[in-house]
Parts: structure tokens; sequence; C-alpha cells
């Protein structure tokens, strides 16, 4: 009787053994290393997995820098090379990934929290983009006015100046953690400019026509009413051609001509005849200079 409960005992105490070494076990893997937070910080990083960033790191993001993230050329073959841990609750990470064709360093640090967990930082470069001429650049997913400065996760970023419809020369730029770069975009005309430009003359000259008591001023033609009128009450525009672009350069005037305006007008005749004239302009132009502010292109007609 007696050996009988002697072995279940020494049953219960080994079932009861192994049961705490796996809840030790569980208990210590409860949260990642340090080491399986940096993978796992690559990891998201190759699959341009924001949100996964995000709950990595400890600090949110600047802005700018997710939706520049998302529009970048995530790396491809990340990997940790070593890692450091001889400083308490610190780890120094050495990692490297391909930017494009060329590996390159991304060095970061993984923190140890008072709960147990492991979080990222120190893993952000920095781009500072200009272009000329311009006012803002395109920086992956978002935009950035000229000579600003936006940090940015570890990722190939395509660059361009704003905005596109009238502005080219792309570019394209690795930026890594704990770098500063800086690239200056030499822009000219797209091929769509003159085209560009046209469709914002023809909308200032539907501004310019539109139905009035007055001669618009800055609008490039005159309807002489005061030789046949002693007041106007009503100026109805009819637009035939539009003003044509002309090609141009940066830095040139823009000229647009040869355009055909009809103008019908209703007042008070002075020779007390029929109140309504009309009067045609067939060689209608606007001249202008083009400047760039934020993402715009601004066309001030004179």
């Amino acid at each position: 009787m007696s050996r009988r409960v002697l072995l279940a005992g020494v049953g219960l105490l080994t079932v009861a053994a192994v049961i705490a070494a796996a809840w030790w076990s569980l208990a210590a893997r409860g949260e990642p290393t340090a080491r399986e937070t940096a993978e796992g910080y690559l990891s998201a990083l190759e699959r341009g997995d924001v949100a996964q960033i995000q709950a990595l790191r400890r600090d949110p993001l600047p802005e700018g820098a997710a939706e520049a993230f998302s529009g970048a050329r995530s790396v491809t073959d990340a990997r940790v090379e070593a890692i450091d841990t001889s400083r308490a609750g610190r780890a120094t990470v050495e990692a490297s990934a391909v930017f494009g064709d060329t590996r390159r360093q991304i060095p970061f640090t993984v923190l140890s929290q008072d709960d147990g967990a492991h979080v990222v930082i120190d893993d952000l470069g920095e781009l500072t983009a200009s272009t000329s001429p311009g006012d803002a650049v395109q920086v992956g997913g978002t935009s950035i006015s000229d000579g600003a400065s936006l940090p940015l996760l570890p990722a190939r970023y395509p660059l361009a100046p704003l905005p596109a419809e009238v502005l080219t020369g792309a570019d394209d730029v690795a930026v890594s953690s704990q770098e500063t770069v800086v690239v200056a975009l030499d822009a000219a005309l797209a091929d769509d400019a003159v085209a560009t430009v046209q469709s914002a003359i023809e909308a200032y000259a539907d501004d310019c026509t539109a139905r009035a008591d007055a001669v618009p001023a800055a609008c490039g033609f005159d309807v002489p009413w005061p030789a046949d009128f002693d007041s106007v009450e009503t100026i109805t525009y009819r637009v035939d051609v539009y003003p044509t672009v002309q090609e141009f350069s940066l830095g040139d005037a823009v000229y647009a001509s040869d355009g055909v305006v009809v103008a019908t007008v209703r007042g008070n005749p002075r020779d007390g005849g029929d109140g309504e004239r009309t009067y045609r302009a067939e060689d209608w132009s606007l001249r202008g200079t083009l400047s760039f502010e934020d993402t715009r292109a601004v066309i001030s007609v004179f």
C-alpha cells in the first residue's frame, strides 16, 4: 500500500516538474527577443509594411515619412549581421540590405522595455531635396517644399520636381538609416508643358469672357463701346478661337496669340437706335510669366 502511494506521488511530482518547466519556457518567450524584433523589423521593411514597422518602433513615424515610404522601392535581402548586447537593455544592430543593386548598411537600435517588449529606435535617415526651377519635390508618395528635409525609413525613393505636368527631371535616391542625403534636381520643361499651359490659358480666357457689365482688365482685348453707347447694361462674350500658346522655354514669357473673341453689348446707344452692338477681335493675345508656388505652376497674365 505504501509502495503504491509513493509511486503515485513520484508520478505527480514528475508531471508537476514538466508543467513548471514548460510554463517557465513559455513565459520566457512571451515577448520576442532583441534579435527577433530586429529580424521582424527588417522583414517589414522588405514588405513595405508600414503598420508593422509602426508597431515595432518606439515612436510614431514623423509626419510625411509613412506617405513617402508608400511610394518607395523597398529594400531586399535584408539581414542582421551582428548584435551588440553589451549595454543593458540596449542592443545595437548591425544590419544590411540591398537598395536596387547595391548592398548598404542599415544600423539601428533595439531597446528593452520595462514590460519585456523590444522596440526599434535610431532607424531613420534624412533627405533634403531641392529643385531648380520649381518649389516642391515629389518624394515617394508625398511631397516636400523646395529645400526642405524629411526623415525617412530605409528605402529607395523616386524623386521628381512638381508639378509633373510642367516639369521633368526625375531621379531616385537610396536613403539608409542614420544618414543625411542631399539631392538637387535639375528640372526642365515636360513634354506636355505647352498643352498644360494651353489648358490654363483657356480657363483664364473663360473667366475673362464671363457675362459682365464692363471690359475685364488683363484679358488681352478691348471692347470700344464708348463710341456707340452712353452706358452699358451687359456685355456678353463668345470665344470663337482661344489664343494659342507658343513654344517657350523656362524663364521666358508665355505668349498666346491668334485668338478670336466676340462681344455683344447692350446699353443706351448714343444715336438712339438699336440698343445692341457686336464687336469682334481677331487678334486676341495674352502674355504672362510662368512661376511655381508649392506644387502648382502659376501663370501671371499682364
